[in-house]
């Protein structure tokens, strides 16, 4: 079986190499119309408006004294705004797609558990509740549900894998809770992304002894698997207009940034050469993805951004800290 880091990095890197601390911790406590030049027309405004990625707001979770914490850029000459405030860890932070909140997942009281705030002012409330483990917010397209990974009833580290459970939805203010997998995920392989449409959840579940990508049809509950390869895939996105899915696949300790189209075909690798790199966020354009990379260290990654159609690559939060994690505010 293979070994997932279940908590800081949740949508990190697969394997071992990052696995291990987090994994202790749990098992104790876990296009919208691109121009040529990259501009975007604004469908409510009816005019083009220059989005640049050295500009635009970036969430992102960052190590502060020693813990992961949740972290707000908003221009290229200001610097890393701290927004949790709470005890314990924070990351996983997520944009509403209005922009105007943000859910993310906290450790203050030894499991995890799902929050959603605003900005401005930054007040938290509890979404999950739990006593067990509730990881991986995702915002469903009209921010009206937030879907998310759950272990309870599970064992960590049982029979059922490292950090077992089932996703679930729920109402942004925490009610109406559904389940929405038929079979347990084996650990944090999920949801990564919920469809424009609404229709659908992506996540990844070991098969044929790799990890491959399917896509949850949440009216049937019906799994539809998108890749077939040696390839471990994983931290998948969608395209704003929903035709690609971006994501990263790693083999022989090294991880790709690549895009295919939504049924698995003309996949395509937009990154190459070693390292690790992981969790390929789109820009709101859709021009654009951000990833994190790794650094010099292990636990040392820096956010950088890479264009989809041409290829250029710049980074977005390179500190002395450890970021990994980001995406860019909505419209």
């Amino acid at each position: 079986m293979l070994a997932f880091r279940p908590g800081t990095e949740l949508e990190g890197h697969i394997g071992t190499k990052l696995f291990t601390t987090v994994a202790v911790m749990a098992a104790a406590a876990c296009t919208g119309g691109q121009s040529p030049q990259g501009s975007s027309r604004s469908a409510e405004a009816g005019t083009t408006a220059e989005w640049e990625p050295e500009t635009a707001a970036v969430l992102f979770t960052a190590t502060a004294d020693g813990r992961r914490e949740v972290f707000l850029i908003e221009g290229p000459d200001r610097g890393p705004r701290l927004l949790s405030v709470e005890p314990g860890p924070q990351n996983f932070g997520r944009w509403s797609p209005d922009g105007s909140r943000v859910a993310y997942q906290s450790w203050a009281d030894g499991a995890s558990e799902i929050f959603v705030t605003a900005v401005d002012p930054w007040d938290p409330v509890n979404l999950t509740r739990h006593a067990d483990h509730d990881v991986l917010p995702i915002w469903s397209p009209d921010g009206d549900r937030i879907a998310f990974m759950s272990t309870r009833g599970f064992e960590l580290g049982g029979e059922r894998g490292p950090f077992p459970g089932h996703l679930y939805s729920a109402r942004f203010d925490g009610s109406d809770l559904r389940q929405l997998t038929r079979d347990p995920l084996t650990s944090s392989l999920g949801p990564q992304d919920w469809s424009p449409d609404g229709a659908r959840l992506l996540l990844s579940r070991e098969a044929d002894g790799s990890l491959e990508l399917f896509e949850l049809d949440l009216t049937s509950g019906v799994e539809t698997r998108l890749t077939r390869t040696s390839v471990a895939e994983y931290g998948a996105a969608y395209s704003p207009d929903g035709t690609q899915i971006a994501f990263h696949g790693e083999a022989d300790g090294a991880s790709q940034i690549e895009v295919m189209d939504r049924d698995g075909t003309a996949r395509r690798a937009l990154t190459s050469g070693p390292g690790l790199r992981y969790g390929p966020r789109w820009s709101p354009d859709g021009a654009w993805l951000v990833y994190a990379v790794e650094g010099s260290a292990p636990e040392d990654y820096d956010v950088r951004a890479i264009h989809v159609a041409d290829g250029r690559d710049l980074a977005v939060v390179a500190t002395p800290r450890d970021e990994r994690e980001a995406s860019w505010r909505p419209w």
